[in-house]
């Protein structure tokens, strides 16, 4: 064999060589991730139990509300209400948890998944768990930022318009809301991603990172 020959194999061994680690690695990191949720969950359900029982947290309860004389506990038909304070809810309050802060967990049946909401995304945190998604030029709406792990955001994909997606907050408030579309956005469309007429957003990446999965929500007043 001619030294081409031997240079072209050694390249071909490399290649091979470098796919495998990576596939070892992405294994991995999805095993770890999904064991986060699996030791995150109990505990943060555990503090959310602590805190809906406890009648020094009433008053937390009601915080932001737009009457302070109506309690949370009584979710009001006007989603508007509801929405602020959801929002009011997860400006101001969070729970620890191994140094982290948590704002709730998101429940969507149609996938089996619930998810430790973290209270703000970063890199770092999303490698936890899913976390809210500020920008500081939206004012409308909730977004949540995931990574495509298996068992955080990577089938927001499958669902379909009209499927169930709760979120409770720290004091055990739940919030309903539906899928009402999923779209598929640029990386760099920061002002599609946070405008629309929408009160929840869920979004990931794509294999490979060349668009983001954008499930669209509303909330669900109707029982």
């Amino acid at each position: 064999m001619n030294k081409r020959g031997i240079a072209l194999m050694g390249l071909g061994i490399l290649l091979i060589t470098c796919a495998l680690g990576l596939l070892i690695y992405n294994t991995w990191d999805e095993n770890r991730a999904n064991t986060s949720v699996d030791v995150l969950m109990p505990k943060l359900l555990e503090q959310i139990e602590e805190n809906s029982a406890n009648p020094l947290n009433k008053d937390e309860i009601t915080r932001g509300t737009l009457d302070p004389d109506s309690p949370l506990t009584v979710l009001a038909d006007d989603a508007a209400v509801q929405m602020k304070n959801l929002r009011n809810h997860i400006d101001q309050d969070t729970l620890e948890i191994d140094g982290t802060e948590y704002i709730g967990y998101l429940s969507i049946p149609g996938l089996d998944l619930e998810l430790p909401i973290i209270s703000q995304w970063s890199y770092a945190a999303l490698k936890i768990a899913p976390g809210r998604y500020m920008e500081p030029n939206y004012t409308h709406g909730f977004i949540i930022a995931g990574h495509n792990y298996s068992r955080h955001f990577g089938r927001l994909n499958t669902l379909s318009v009209g499927d169930p997606v709760v979120f409770t907050d720290i004091y055990g408030t739940v919030y309903p809301f539906k899928v009402s579309a999923i779209v598929v956005l640029e990386p760099n469309d920061i002002e599609g991603m946070v405008t629309g007429d929408w009160d929840l957003t869920l979004f990931t990446c794509t294999y490979g990172g060349a668009t983001r999965v954008t499930v669209r929500c509303v909330y669900d007043n109707e029982d």
